[in-house]
C-alpha cells in the first residue's frame, strides 16, 4: 500500500514530464501523446516493486518511455523518426510571436542527426540535467555535455 502512494506521488510529478516528451515526439498529436504516456506509467507501475527506491525516479521513468516510443514506431512499420510538426497552432494570439521563433528553431533542430536532436530535446523541452541524460542515453556524461555544446554552436550558427 504505501509503494502504491508512492508510486502516484511520483505519477503527478513526472506525468506533464512524460507527457511532453512524448508529445514533442510525435508532431504535437494529443491522443497518441496521452496512450504513450499511460502506456509508460503503466509499464513502470508493473515493474515499481523491482524499482531501487534509492535511485533517481525520472531517468527510469524517461527510459521506459523512450522504449515506449521506440515500441509505437516498431509497431507502426516506420523507422524511428522524431521530427516535428511543420505547422504549430497555438490557441492564444500572444503565443504566436513566440510560435515563430520556436518553429524556427524547432526545423533547423529537425536538419539535426538523431542524437543531436535527443540531446537537444532532453536538455531543453524535457529540461533534465546532463546526468540525467546520460543515464537515459547509456552515454557517458562529458560526451552528453559535448554533444550539447556542439549541436548548440550549429544551432546557433544556423539562426545567424
Amino acid at each position: 500500500m504505501a509503494r502504491n502512494r508512492l508510486f502516484i506521488k511520483k505519477y503527478k510529478k513526472y506525468k506533464d514530464k512524460i507527457y511532453n516528451y512524448f508529445w514533442y515526439r510525435v508532431n504535437f498529436n494529443e491522443e497518441t501523446a496521452e496512450d504513450l504516456c499511460s502506456e509508460a506509467f503503466l509499464r513502470a507501475f508493473d515493474k515499481f516493486d523491482v524499482f531501487d527506491q534509492e535511485r533517481d525516479f525520472q531517468p527510469w521513468i524517461y527510459a521506459i518511455a523512450k522504449n515506449c516510443l521506440l515500441n509505437y514506431y516498431r509497431t507502426l512499420g516506420r523507422e524511428i523518426n522524431l521530427n516535428f510538426a511543420e505547422n504549430i497552432k497555438f490557441e492564444e494570439a500572444a503565443r504566436i510571436e513566440a510560435g515563430i521563433e520556436i518553429e524556427k528553431i524547432i526545423r533547423l533542430i529537425h536538419t539535426f542527426d538523431e542524437y543531436s536532436r535527443e540531446v537537444l530535446l532532453l536538455k531543453f523541452v524535457d529540461q533534465l540535467s546532463n546526468p540525467e541524460i546520460a543515464r537515459i542515453l547509456g552515454k557517458n556524461e562529458g560526451t552528453v555535455r559535448t554533444q550539447i555544446s556542439r549541436a548548440l554552436v550549429v544551432l546557433r550558427e544556423k539562426l545567424k
